[in-house]
């Protein structure tokens, strides 16, 4: 739907490339949170729950090869995959 789409357009992943941490930022407040990281192989690297995510997220990807990862984001009625590639 629209909404969905608005919600999808407002979801950023920065910096992009990184070489350790970066954030998910929203425009919108989400409720019940999954955000998913996933390497190129598809194996989860990264997993984190939360009840609500206000504004910003940190995420911390020092620990793992340089690569391409993909960042899903989902919420109640979104789901947002964005690509991140890290550089060491």
């Amino acid at each position: 739907t629209a909404v969905e789409d608005e919600l999808a357009m407002g979801v950023v992943v920065a910096p992009n490339p990184t070489h350790d941490k970066f954030s998910i930022s929203t425009k919108e407040p989400l409720q019940q949170v999954n955000v998913i990281v996933t390497n190129a192989l598809g194996s989860i690297v990264y997993r984190t729950s939360l009840p609500a995510l206000q504004t910003e997220l940190e995420v911390n990807l020092s620990h793992l090869p340089s690569g391409l990862y993909l960042v899903q984001v989902q919420a109640k009625k979104l789901r947002v995959v964005r690509k991140v590639i890290l550089t060491k």
